[in-house]
């Protein structure tokens, strides 16, 4: 394999530059979310900063996404890095002036969420535009590699100068990997969109048309919306699934083990990306996608019937690296199908569903395991001496339960959806617009 692993130079550059704008974020939420809980104790104010680490890029999104269609990419990602930068600055400054006020920290979480928006919604938007169709699946995995690297090192190396050098060391080095990924992004080439508005289109050509008519959201196939009706379900699972990770683990070992269960995800989520970046994606994908899910909801039923640490272990390791293929397989098959000059719209609305999916199973999770779940499975609860007998009773098993019962629905969910022909006809009915 040559070494632009057939992605190209230019990919390659942009994405390093996001990797870099990724990573530098990560450190940023990690260091000042500890930094919150260590200053304040308080439960509220830290769910508040994380909140708005999400919350605000969710709302722009899909304004932003129109926006990414008719400018300059390459501007829109580098004025983003760039206040990103601004506000890592402000942080570093206020830090080291004794002037950080948890209120100013709210303030620049929001900033700094808005910003994601226009550090990544375009670099996905340009694959079409920089990558042979063929190495889709690959620089998707690519993406995905990134965001997994992030993840998964960025808390550990916060961790580690926070508990032997402090908060300066984390900001300069968060400092100079935004400064690194500015440059990367000067010199990265982006083709220029060839979007116009219907007032002043005047051409009719069949890549006009497409862009017209293949939009997941309005007059759309009905292909495609089974497509986006079932990512809604699954986006659901799986933000409910990490959700229970941690509460999970933690009713039943020490904080050690639950590190030792998410490196495992982590680690996950990498290999899922490698394996998409080794081998490039088959022409069909909706097959790959159903039998990942499958694997992802015997994993999930596993993992809340068995509470051995090797089985959490190995859970969430299938958990992530199947959720990985199938995200990268879904997201290929939008690629193909939605027109390159519109895919910034698109992406844009169709990841705010997404994330407020996960969003939504996150709080309605948490609600229903204190309300309902967890005092049905005590010992004297009223699913004791039924279900309990085969799950075990006790603090926690509710919150198995929930793994167990989620795992059996969205199967149930996939087999249902690929017994309707509009869902399983999507890649042959909708035809590629790139």
């Amino acid at each position: 394999m040559e070494l632009t692993l057939g992605v190209g130079r230019n990919f390659l550059l942009l994405w390093a530059s996001r990797l870099m704008a990724i990573f530098a974020s990560a450190m940023t939420e990690f260091t000042f979310a500890v930094w919150i809980s260590q200053k304040t104790g308080s439960t509220c104010q830290y769910a508040t900063l994380l909140s708005l680490a999400i919350l605000p890029g969710v709302m722009i999104t899909p304004w932003a996404g129109k926006l990414i269609d008719r400018g300059s990419r390459k501007k829109l990602m580098l004025r983003a890095d760039l206040i990103s930068l601004l506000a890592m600055c402000t942080l570093f400054v206020l830090l080291n002036t004794n002037s950080l006020q948890v209120e100013m920290l709210y303030v620049i979480n929001s900033t700094l969420s808005v910003c994601q928006v226009f550090q990544l919604i375009p670099a996905h938007s340009s694959i079409s535009k920089l990558v042979p169709k063929a190495e889709w699946g690959r620089a998707n995995g690519l993406m995905q590699i990134a965001f997994a690297f992030s993840r998964l090192v960025a808390p550990w190396l916060s961790g580690l100068l926070l508990s032997q050098n402090g908060l300066n060391e984390v900001l300069i080095l968060v400092l100079t990997t935004a400064s690194v990924g500015i440059c990367l992004t000067l010199a990265v080439y982006i083709p220029a969109t060839t979007w116009q508005s219907d007032s002043t289109a005047e051409t009719t050509s069949d890549d006009n048309l497409a862009k017209k008519k293949i939009n997941p959201f309005t007059n759309t196939p009905p292909e495609l919306r089974s497509l986006m009706n079932y990512s809604l379900i699954e986006s659901f699972v799986i933000g409910l699934a990490i959700m229970l990770v941690t509460p999970l683990t933690l009713t039943l070992y020490p904080v050690d083990i639950l590190g030792r269960v998410l490196f495992f995800c982590a680690l996950g989520m990498v290999a899922g990306a490698a394996l998409s970046i080794a081998f490039p994606l088959p022409k069909k994908l909706l097959p790959i996608i159903i039998t990942s899910d499958l694997l992802i909801t015997i994993a999930l039923v596993i993992a809340g019937l068995f509470t051995e640490t090797a089985i959490l272990y190995a859970c969430g390791f299938s958990f992530m690296f199947f959720s990985i293929i199938s995200a990268n397989c879904n997201m290929t098959i939008w690629q193909r199908k939605i027109a390159s000059d519109i895919q910034g719209s698109i992406f844009a609305t169709r990841q705010a569903l997404l994330v407020t999916s996960a969003a939504v199973a996150t709080f309605l999770g948490g609600y229903t395991a204190d309300a309902l779940f967890e005092p049905a499975m005590r010992a004297d609860g009223y699913l004791a001496s039924s279900v309990g007998v085969l799950t075990g009773v006790g603090r926690g098993r509710g919150l198995g339960l929930m793994l167990i019962v989620a795992g059996l629905l969205f199967a149930s969910f996939i087999i249902l959806s690929y017994s309707k022909s509009d869902f399983r006809k999507v890649e042959n009915s909708v035809p590629d617009a790139n």
